[in-house]
């Protein structure tokens, strides 16, 4: 209710280009969905050869308003972030394959000071553009944050952070987060839903590097 009311009074307004057009216009929009113009948000593929996981997608770089698109979600709590991230990951959404969406837990402490649970809102977002059911399969165990830590501590850290519940068998799952940087933490996740049975797939909105 606060919410819808807080849209009412102040209307979001575009990441890209400022205007009062939606938290994406239909300007911008175009120029983050192309695929295949110079102004395209330049997707990276990593395909891998073990067990652990298959493939991870980044939409772009940690740039302009995907950048915007994020850091909205995050930190000003947009909830519209969220399902207009979920937009732009369909058209490298490996539907083909998926029979469910899991997001990457996110620390029990940042859901609190958001009031929801960025992760899980883009998976429900995806779930409903796809038709492929988002699952919690992994839990987090505790609230470290791995932002500012190197490559080392953020493996270390990841290995020790994230449970599995019961998975269903043979489930071919696609992991959601927001960002990869060093790739600890889908990688820690993708180990323990693969040592479950699960054959796994990775989609993130963004890289850093």
């Amino acid at each position: 209710m606060l919410y819808r009311l807080a849209r009412l009074l102040a209307p979001p307004h575009c990441v890209g280009c400022g205007s009062p057009n939606g938290l994406l216009c239909r300007a911008c929009g175009h120029v983050c969905y192309a695929r295949d113009t110079a102004q395209s948000l330049k997707p990276k593929h990593w395909s891998f050869y073990n067990d652990e996981l298959r493939r991870l997608t980044a939409l772009g770089p940690l740039d302009g308003p995907l950048r915007e698109l994020i850091h909205a979600m995050k930190y000003r709590h947009s909830r519209e972030a969220a399902a207009v991230l979920a937009g732009m990951m369909v058209p490298w959404f490996p539907a083909n394959v998926a029979s469910c969406i899991v997001p990457v837990p996110t620390a029990t402490i940042r859901i609190r000071q958001r009031g929801f649970d960025h992760t899980w809102m883009m998976a429900k977002a995806l779930s409903r553009l796809t038709g492929v059911p988002a699952k919690r399969l992994l839990l987090r165990q505790s609230n470290v944050r791995q932002v500012g830590q190197n490559r080392q501590t953020r493996l270390t850290q990841a290995k020790n952070q994230y449970f599995a519940l019961s998975v269903p068998p043979n489930a071919s799952v696609v992991l959601i987060d927001d960002v990869v940087t060093t790739g600890a933490t889908i990688m820690a996740c993708a180990t323990l839903l693969s040592r479950q049975g699960c054959e796994v797939y990775a989609l993130v909105a963004a890289y850093e590097e």
